[in-house]
């Protein structure tokens, strides 16, 4: 099994970088972003080992004990020109 990298993100970061506590991952890149009428949000890359199937981890949303707003989708690499 390989690693998996999630993106977390939400309004407050603290909560976020719980997140990845709970899901056993380590935090790969944690920052603020800008959105539409300065509304600020944070973004938390995080790598999830043993991930390899691409099923959601425990606990996110849509997986076994889902609960909490916060999305966590995978991450794809970007795309060539």
């Amino acid at each position: 099994m390989s690693d998996t990298q999630l993106l977390l993100d939400g309004p407050e970061l603290d909560p976020l970088i719980e997140r990845a506590r709970d899901l056993g991952g380590r935090v790969v890149k944690a920052e603020r972003v800008r959105r539409m009428f300065g509304k600020a949000r944070f973004e938390v890359t995080v790598q999830v080992p043993g991930l390899s199937d691409g099923g959601a981890p425990p606990g996110a949303p849509g997986g076994p004990g889902a609960a909490g707003a916060s999305g966590a989708r995978p991450v794809s690499a970007p795309a060539g020109l």
